[in-house]
């Protein structure tokens, strides 16, 4: 993300935060919308030590940024409990395709009254209980399908 120094001079950069970039836009969001350009501009590098690859830790970063800022942000308590429940459930997934069954599991259970449909809930816990093998060959034919091969060409060709 590009920001303006104006905008920095207003909310500062959190360096403490796990997820300072997250945050800082959460605070600057409350100054006004956020300029889009649909070009890709950039890519990250993606390796086994990548802290974006620390689900629990960016799942509990993202909540703990949305509960410091929610007086700014204007956030019920309900309205976190939402959110935070939200955030649980997207979690899901990627520790499922990681591999951390237990991990996905305890997360669909903290889920178990959230607002989800019963459709949703119910296809969330089957996935949890198909072997892993299933998963992990789903994940491969899934990746095998997709229009891009590589970076080079997903720059070249977009997202679409």
């Amino acid at each position: 993300m590009v920001y303006r120094k104006s905008a920095l001079n207003i909310h500062k950069w959190n360096p403490k935060s796990f997820v300072e970039d997250y945050e800082i836009s959460l605070r600057l969001s409350t100054l006004g919308d956020f300029a889009f350009e649909p070009t890709i501009l950039s890519a990250k590098r993606v390796h086994k030590n990548n802290m974006s690859n620390n689900t629990l830790a960016l799942q509990q970063g993202v909540s703990a940024a949305m509960e410091s800022n929610a007086e700014l942000l204007r956030i019920t308590k309900d309205e976190q409990k939402l959110i935070r429940d939200n955030i649980r459930w997207s979690s899901i997934e990627p520790f499922l395709l990681s591999g951390n069954r237990v991990q996905a599991f305890k997360q669909a259970m903290l889920c178990i009254n959230s607002n989800h449909s019963l459709s949703d809930k119910t296809k969330m816990f089957l996935k949890l209980f198909l072997p892993y093998s299933f998963i992990k060959f789903r994940r491969k034919e899934v990746y095998s399908k997709g229009k891009h091969k590589n970076i080079k060409e997903l720059l070249k060709n977009g997202f679409d």
